[in-house]
C-alpha cells in the first residue's frame, strides 16, 4: 500500500474555466430546469431554482471571475454545492457548468508540493495545473459571503 494520500474530487467545466472541488463539497450534479430570474441581483446571479423542496441561488462562477453577464446555454448542468460556511444561511448553493463532472484521484502530497499557482481573483484560493488546463480551487467562504451580501441587497 502506498504511502501517498489521495484526495477524491471533481474536475468541473464552466465555459471558460475548470474548477477543482473535493468530493465532500458536491451535494449532487442534475440537469438544468427553469430559473425565477433575480431582478435587482447582479449579473452573476442567474437566479433561484427549485431543489428537492428549497430554493437556491444559482450562480456563474465565469461572471463573478469576469464581471460578464451570465448566459445560461441549452446544455447546461447545474451543481449543488454543501455550504461550508457556519456564518451564512445558506445551505447550498448551485452553480451553473457546461457538463457533468469528471471524478479525479489526486496524490495529496503532489498538491502540497508547489504546484499551485495564484489567481488575482479573491473568490478563487488557488489553481493547478491538470493536464492541459489549469483547474481553479475556489474560495468557497468568499463566495458564500459575497453571495449572502448580494442576495440580502436583491430582498432574498
Amino acid at each position: 500500500m502506498s504511502d501517498q494520500h489521495m484526495l477524491r474530487a471533481q474536475l468541473i467545466s464552466l465555459n471558460q474555466s475548470t474548477l477543482l472541488l473535493p468530493n465532500i463539497a458536491v451535494a449532487e450534479v442534475s440537469r438544468f430546469s427553469g430559473v425565477e430570474p433575480l431582478p435587482a441581483g447582479p449579473a452573476w446571479i442567474h437566479g433561484l431554482i427549485q431543489w428537492r423542496g428549497l430554493t437556491l441561488p444559482l450562480i456563474n462562477i465565469d461572471a463573478l471571475l469576469t464581471d460578464e453577464k451570465a448566459v445560461i446555454a441549452k446544455n447546461q448542468r447545474v451543481v449543488v454545492l454543501n455550504s461550508i460556511s457556519t456564518n451564512t444561511e445558506i445551505s447550498f448553493i448551485a452553480i451553473a457548468v457546461a457538463g457533468n463532472p469528471h471524478l479525479m484521484k489526486l496524490v495529496e502530497e503532489a498538491l502540497d508540493d508547489g504546484l499551485a499557482e495564484e489567481h488575482s481573483s479573491p473568490y478563487i484560493h488557488t489553481q493547478y495545473p491538470i493536464g492541459k488546463r489549469n483547474a481553479l480551487v475556489p474560495d468557497l467562504n468568499a463566495i458564500e459571503e459575497h453571495l449572502c451580501e448580494a442576495m440580502a441587497g436583491s430582498g432574498f
